[in-house]
């Protein structure tokens, strides 16, 4: 199932991401559900109807709130990027090239800006959409739109024109890459159990795989688990 995260809709990497922040940022447990709470209540709101007054404090706490979590997920992404490209270059024998993008509010590298920048970008992106979201009664613009941009090469797109080799192997390269920030962050290892992961590698795939997944458990101390290619564990 895991690699929905790869050939899956947007809100399946949004969770990936969402899980793993709670666990290495403990307070962006609160400003996540805080950021969901006000984003059903304007959601209420618009479906309501107008009113200008109201329609300016649901925005002013929506800014607040999801600029949090944008600027926490924007980072998450640049911190774990290079353990997830390092992950799938070992997998792949360095013959492909993966690039991460988390996108939010239709721009890209939003771990450049600050608070305030990203802020006024929200704001801009509200002013932008405000007729269609009163014609479509919802919110169109915020973090509950959020994209990890998965691809290949530098042209393909992993969603739906990456081989299920290939979206195995960044799904893989993902779990790995998390496994590395939250022994980094948190102090300890994390279990990782494989259920089938060898699944559509072929063989060179496989024994370098082999070969990550030992130096992961000899040097980090990760306890794995194999199961459904060799059922062994590290």
């Amino acid at each position: 199932d895991d690699l929905q995260l790869v050939k899956g809709g947007p809100q399946l990497r949004r969770d990936f991401l969402d899980l793993y922040l709670a666990q290495i940022e403990p307070g962006y447990r609160y400003t996540y559900v805080d950021f969901y709470k006000i984003l059903q209540q304007r959601n209420r709101f618009l479906k309501i109807g107008f009113d200008s007054a109201e329609y300016e404090v649901w925005n002013e706490q929506l800014v607040k709130t999801g600029v949090k979590v944008i600027r926490h997920r924007a980072i998450l992404i640049e911190q774990i990027k290079p353990y997830i490209i390092a992950a799938h270059r070992r997998i792949s024998s360095a013959q492909e090239t993966l690039t991460l993008e988390y996108q939010s509010l239709n721009t890209k590298n939003l771990y450049l800006m600050d608070e305030a920048e990203i802020k006024a970008l929200f704001e801009a992106e509200l002013k932008r959409v405000k007729s269609a979201e009163f014609e479509r009664k919802q919110t169109l613009v915020g973090p509950q739109r959020d994209e990890l941009l998965l691809t290949l090469n530098g042209d393909v797109e992993l969603r739906n024109y990456g081989s299920q080799g290939q979206q195995r192997t960044v799904s893989l390269a993902l779990k790995l890459g998390m496994i590395d920030i939250l022994t980094v962050q948190r102090g300890t290892s994390p279990i990782l159990l494989l259920d089938d992961v060898m699944s559509e590698f072929d063989d060179h795939r496989k024994q370098a795989l082999l070969e990550l997944l030992s130096g992961i458990s000899m040097i980090k101390g990760v306890k794995i688990f194999l199961v459904g290619y060799m059922n062994c564990s590290f």
